[in-house]
């Protein structure tokens, strides 16, 4: 689905929701046709000639994001220089994904969920890594010209080490990526990522205050309808609330897998290996940020108490 946000701006949407496998992409039909992010799905781009694309670019590296590669191989493509060797081959992007860390907090072998997500989809295909001809690389304050269009880059870590925002200044509009107003605040669930820089991005994005916000996964919203400061601000507190509870389950020394098991029993999160992998790298994310603050150490190994 194409759905225009502004002059020469259009939003991709996927033909099934928002969701992983998918991501929105956004479509700057301008004088350099130039596509971000390509996880909206073959279904999606059929609308499109995506041959005429002459630039693509990755806001960051994570499958729902780049799987569509193979629908625009005659484009440049532009990459976070924090991710670049990623890129190279699926070697080097399972390294870089850091699946290594399942082994040591993990009692259960990791299943192949890409694979299986990947079979279960007719638009959505494992990326050959020899598609991947990076050409430029993204860096903070970057300008990418498309023609009346300009493309500010906005290097937001936390999420990926090279995870970028899109503000186009005259037009007041932000693409703000995978930092996405997702009901259950922004994800953080793998070893290269870093809370601290998750809420020094989000602030970030509470002060552009744009006047519309496109996210990957979610609608549009427009400042006219939507307080998307305020909106930023509960998003950052569902952060910050999560690292209050990391730091009420340690009143007393406990186990990593304790209090995990005590956060999805709270909150009623499913109990499935992924989930509960992803909330324990989350939740070492928050030890990690309150050690550094002296308020919370490892007093034996895997054991955490408040100081």
């Amino acid at each position: 689905m194409i759905i225009p946000v502004a002059d020469r701006i259009k939003l991709v949407r996927p033909e099934a929701k928002s969701i992983f496998p998918y991501s929105n992409s956004l479509f700057i039909d301008d004088d350099i046709k130039t596509m971000i992010d390509a996880g909206a799905g073959g279904n999606a781009y059929a609308a499109i000639n995506t041959g005429g694309i002459q630039r693509l670019i990755f806001s960051h590296i994570h499958f729902d994001h780049i799987h569509g590669v193979g629908h625009f191989k005659h484009s440049e493509m532009v990459v976070g220089r924090e991710e670049a060797q990623a890129y190279q081959s699926r070697q080097s992007y399972d390294a870089f994904m850091g699946y290594s860390l399942w082994n040591q907090l993990m009692d259960v072998p990791r299943d192949d969920r890409l694979s299986q997500t990947v079979a279960s989809r007719d638009d959505v295909n494992m990326p050959d890594f020899r598609d991947y001809n990076i050409t430029g690389h993204l860096w903070e304050g970057r300008v990418i010209d498309c023609g009346h269009v300009q493309l500010k880059a906005l290097h937001l870590p936390g999420h990926s080490p090279g995870h970028y925002a899109f503000y186009i200044e005259k037009d007041g509009i932000l693409f703000s990526s995978d930092l996405d107003l997702a009901d259950n605040g922004p994800w953080y669930g793998a070893p290269y990522c870093n809370v601290g820089q998750v809420l020094n991005s989000i602030r970030r994005l509470i002060d552009i205050k744009p006047a519309v916000l496109v996210t990957s996964h979610r609608r549009i919203f427009r400042q006219s309808e939507d307080n998307i400061p305020l909106l930023f601000t509960r998003y950052l507190d569902i952060v910050l609330k999560r690292e209050d509870r990391v730091l009420s389950y340690v009143d007393q020394p406990r186990r990593l897998d304790d209090m995990v098991k005590l956060e999805v029993k709270k909150l009623a999160l499913p109990d499935v290996p992924l989930s509960v992998f992803w909330n324990k790298v989350m939740f070492l994310k928050h030890l990690n940020n309150l050690a550094s603050q002296g308020m919370v150490r490892e007093v034996e190994e895997g054991v955490w108490h408040k100081v």
